[in-house]
């Protein structure tokens, strides 16, 4: 893995970098039930939040709703960290990862793709993100029951129903 990659993950907040490893565990456990590859699996999931490094922190730690601006800034995180990786010469399933992972199979994700444009890792790596996401203790809420978070990744127009009936599966 390139040096420049190692060394934005290991500078994340330390509650990314623990977000990034358990999506990137979560991850792992879909490639056989998708016959894909487990270490793709896991890059991807690890690095994509790798973005967040170029966010202000007192927009990743608000303990409130971002305001209009500072979730524009968000946002942003997706297409830094595809170009983080992308400039590393990184398998472009894992930029794609960190650049798709707030897309919704309708299009109404950050940056408007549909599912037809969305490589199927790229798709794990959504509903696995909002799945740990959603289950973890985030500064501006309580974590929500493993039942409570399947059910926000029930409906078919936003997630693959074939992921998230794997999930449920495993966890």
């Amino acid at each position: 893995m390139d040096q420049n990659v190692m060394w934005a993950f290991f500078s994340l907040p330390p509650s990314i970098m623990k977000h990034s490893v358990n999506v990137a565990k979560l991850c792992q456990k879909f490639a056989r039930p998708f016959n894909l590859d487990e270490k793709l699996l896991f890059t991807c999931g690890l690095f994509h939040d790798i973005g967040k490094l170029y966010i202000d922190e007192r927009i990743l730690n608000k303990r409130s709703c971002l305001t209009k601006t500072e979730f524009e800034i968000m946002k942003q995180h997706t297409l830094y960290g595809y170009n983080l990786l992308k400039e590393s010469n990184v398998n472009e399933l894992v930029c794609l990862s960190a650049l798709y992972h707030h897309e919704r199979l309708n299009g109404t994700g950050y940056w408007k793709k549909k599912k037809e444009e969305l490589p199927i890792v790229a798709q794990i790596v959504a509903v696995v993100d909002v799945f740990e996401a959603s289950t973890s203790y985030r500064p501006y809420r309580f974590p929500k029951s493993k039942k409570a978070a399947l059910k926000i990744l029930k409906d078919p127009e936003l997630f693959n129903k074939d992921i998230v009936s794997v999930l449920e599966s495993i966890v």
